[in-house]
């Protein structure tokens, strides 16, 4: 049987604090970017933080039982956001590990530079991840910003989205290391 949450922590991050803007992570704290939720109010998750060690992250437990189902996490740092085209930052980056989870779709909304004003420039993008064969284990992803299926921008990033398929009632996610990199650096 697989364990029902992490045992070992996530591995540290070897990027440069200097070329990384975080969302979340122990590891980079001159770099971190004001995260005013973690799990919205228009979300259908529940958040916790949790820890190995003295390692923290953030534990995801969304419900499966919805009609329709559409469990989904919502992450908003929009009152500072993210300018990574700017900034050269070309990557999102995060460690995730799940018991349940098959498959994780990661969205990333973007303001087009002039913050949330239907304006029309406002985008949002998606990358489906299968998580089906690393159950039970933490896996590294790091994703060009450019596989983001449907997003025209990345000058104003203001939320993310973790959307979970799984095969039982609900789906738990652990996620730590949440961050944007510049890989160019």
């Amino acid at each position: 049987l697989e364990p029902a949450e992490p045992e070992t922590a996530a591995l540290d991050p070897a990027d440069a604090e200097s070329d990384v803007i975080s969302l979340f992570s122990d590891n980079y704290s001159g770099s971190t970017v004001n995260v005013s939720s973690f799990s919205t109010d228009w979300d259908e998750a529940e958040v916790t933080d949790f820890s190995v060690g003295v390692n923290g992250m953030k534990k995801y437990v969304m419900s499966l039982a919805a009609d329709p189902p559409n469990p989904f996490a919502g992450i908003d740092f929009s009152a500072a956001g993210v300018n990574a085209t700017s900034g050269g930052y070309t990557h999102l980056k995060m460690d995730v590990w799940s018991p349940d989870i098959e498959t994780l779709q990661i969205r990333l909304v973007d303001f087009g530079g002039d913050g949330w004003s239907n304006g029309g420039n406002d985008s949002e993008g998606f990358k489906d991840i299968d998580l089906s064969g690393s159950q039970g284990s933490w896996v590294r992803l790091s994703i060009p910003l450019s596989e983001f299926v449907g997003l025209a921008g990345t000058s104003e990033l203001a939320q993310m989205l973790l959307k979970a398929t799984a095969n039982t009632g609900s789906a738990t996610l652990y996620v730590d290391n949440i961050y944007f990199h510049s890989a160019s650096a």
